[in-house]
């Protein structure tokens, strides 16, 4: 390893965007790989890009629920605008190696490498399909000055090779990085499984956009399932944030949990059960899959071709489709642990922090010496 740590300025809408799961959040995630490798990661502090930068978002929020209600297309001068910022034009000279985005788009030429993390498999339902083409696009021009590409999974980087195949090269996938996130053991999962053979099965949804998430149906599937007599019972973690939900008084409601206490829940679970209609990448079921629960999720992309193994796809809108895939999951015990295992075990093979974190810092070297990322 290098002698001197490797220096990159982050363009992070920092300090600004905040709620668990976005930009804020990352910032420090990232920073955790400082505890295992040479590298020190800058917040974005100049203030005019900054301020400029979280306004253009905030504008850009609006604008999306407004063209997603109304059907209007945003346009895709818009899509470029309210992601463009300046970077530090002297970054070079003042010991600078490395720029990282993943959402503004420097609109000067800077003397250093750029690394773009980004998503451009388009998710979600066919309603919101049309308007996230246009919320994920980036600019040729910008694609052709970044050194490497991150996407999370072959998807997105099928989806990337299709709509810029002279950079395909430029494009390698590493999972969503989660440096707080630890497997339970084997035995844990076998125990709580074994448990439920005599008693109730423990169902848990997290969620704080909770009708976006697929709530409203979840519940009516697991009224059906009371009303015939099922030995469940369902957990909601939820600030509802997205308008509140008529709910029945045998779930277990609690809100404003940290995520060490959200994980407690997830250990106890036999089934985390979210039938979300539009996520970009599944980081709450991974969390599950650490902790031993096998997954109900939507058969929209990239979920079913991700997490399919670990559970049960079912149509986010089809309320007899999801009360039918708990009651297989209640059915098949054995295979709903099995599922549970083999997610647990993904999760520790293929997704720890110490398996990402490697993959990062080699994105990281790559980019610097400006070799091609297979």
């Amino acid at each position: 390893m290098a002698s001197c740590p490797l220096r990159v300025q982050t363009l992070f809408l920092f300090p600004f965007r905040g709620r668990r799961g976005t930009d804020y959040l990352y910032y420090w995630k990232l920073k955790e790989l400082e505890r295992r490798y040479p590298v020190v990661f800058h917040p974005y502090t100049a203030l005019l890009p900054v301020a400029m930068g979280n306004a253009l978002h905030a504008a850009d929020r609006v604008w999306w629920r407004l063209a997603h209600r109304s059907g209007v297309a945003i346009p895709t001068w818009w899509s470029t605008l309210r992601r463009v910022t300046v970077a530090p034009r002297s970054a070079g000279r003042f010991g600078t190696d490395l720029i990282y985005t993943n959402y503004l788009i420097p609109a000067n030429r800077v003397g250093v490498p750029i690394v773009l993390e980004w998503d451009f498999n388009v998710y979600g339902t066919s309603d919101e399909r049309k308007h996230l083409r246009q919320d994920l696009y980036v600019p040729a021009w910008f694609i052709r000055r970044v050194a490497v590409v991150i996407v999370r999974h072959e998807l997105s980087r099928g989806a990337f090779a299709a709509k810029y195949p002279d950079d395909a090269h430029k494009a390698v996938i590493v999972p969503l990085y989660m440096p707080w996130v630890e497997p339970v053991g084997e035995d844990l999962v076998v125990r709580k499984f074994g448990q439920a053979a005599g008693g109730e099965v423990e169902i848990l949804f997290v969620g704080n956009d909770a009708r976006r998430k697929g709530l409203p149906a979840l519940l009516d599937a697991y009224g059906r399932l009371r009303r015939a007599g099922r030995g469940v019972r369902l957990t909601i973690v939820s600030n509802f944030h997205d308008g509140g939900v008529a709910l029945p008084p045998d779930v277990v409601v609690r809100s404003n949990l940290k995520p060490a206490e959200i994980y407690e829940l997830m250990e106890r679970a036999h089934i985390f059960a979210m039938p979300t209609r539009l996520d970009a990448h599944p980081a709450v079921y991974r969390e599950a899959m650490a902790n031993g629960c096998a997954l109900l999720f939507p058969d929209t992309s990239p979920h079913r071709d991700l997490l399919g193994d670990y559970g049960l796809a079912v149509p986010p809108d089809d309320l007899e489709a999801i009360t039918t895939g708990l009651q297989g999951l209640l059915d098949h015990m054995d295979f709903t642990r099995s599922c549970a295992l083999r997610g647990r075990q993904a999760f520790a093979e293929q997704l720890h922090h110490r398996v990402v974190g490697r993959q990062y810092w080699d994105v990281l070297q790559r980019a610097l010496d400006g070799s091609r990322v297979p």
